[in-house]
């Protein structure tokens, strides 16, 4: 099967679509080649879908250190049994995720801040009905915190898709291309959203069996340890 690329996912906490990109983010925080490219993307989408919302039980810290380290937390994904993904980081600010079943994806983070990540895609989705459809998106993530030490999420999916035959399916059709989209996309979102309610209740369990496994880089252990359990004064990890 040809790989096809994860198009766009956006987790906004409001209802309504933004008309403009810059009601979201200063134009001027980011290239102009990128943001010409999402504004395109925003306006001139041809399917979107929307998620229902979502809380974890966790903390914005821990959701957005899983974001921010992709490829740390498809090693821990791999590491609990929830799933086969992985991620590569071929530069900064890049992601390329590949589910093990048809999905390859490169994301590239254009826009970020401690509660949000905006994220361009593009590439190639081999649809059914034999369409090869090529493709882009643009993905915003956004999460808050929430009474009872949760993170609100929603989400909303945009697809601009480049290919003459998508106008010419049957509304059925059309929808399951989206259906397909919506569930291939949010694999990722939904298993960092899982590993950071793991780590909420089980932050000194995983780093006692991350310290026994193969898996995990030393940096990776340290970068953890810095970050959930070590002592606000600490500077290196305990020896093990």
């Amino acid at each position: 099967m040809k790989p096809f690329f994860l198009l766009g996912l956006c987790l906004l906490f409001v209802s309504g679509l933004y008309a403009d990109l810059e009601d979201l983010i200063p134009e001027e925080k980011i290239d102009p080649e990128s943001f010409a490219k999402a504004q395109d993307i925003l306006k001139n989408y041809s399917i979107k879908r929307n998620l229902p919302r979502t809380q974890v039980k966790s903390t914005v810290a821990i959701y957005e250190y899983m974001l921010a380290n992709l490829e740390f937390t498809s090693k821990i994904v791999q590491f609990l049994d929830l799933g086969k993904y992985t991620v590569e980081v071929p530069r900064e600010g890049v992601f390329k995720v590949d589910d093990k079943n048809g999905v390859v994806a490169e994301l590239q983070c254009i826009y970020r801040t401690e509660k949000m990540r905006v994220y361009l895609a593009n590439g190639i989705f081999q649809a059914p009905f034999n369409l090869e459809i090529k493709s882009e998106g643009l993905i915003i993530l956004k999460f808050v915190p929430a009474k009872g030490g949760m993170v609100d999420t929603k989400a909303s999916l945009f697809f601009k898709v480049e290919n003459k035959f998508l106008d010419k399916l049957s509304k059925s059709a059309h929808e399951l291309v989206g259906l397909i989209l919506e569930k291939k996309s949010t694999i990722f979102i939904y298993s960092a959203q899982t590993t950071a309610e793991y780590i909420n209740e089980n932050a000194t369990q995983l780093y006692d069996e991350m310290g026994t496994s193969e898996v995990f880089t030393k940096e990776e252990i340290e970068g953890y340890y810095q970050s959930f359990l070590a002592p606000k004064k600490a500077t290196s990890i305990p020896k093990k």
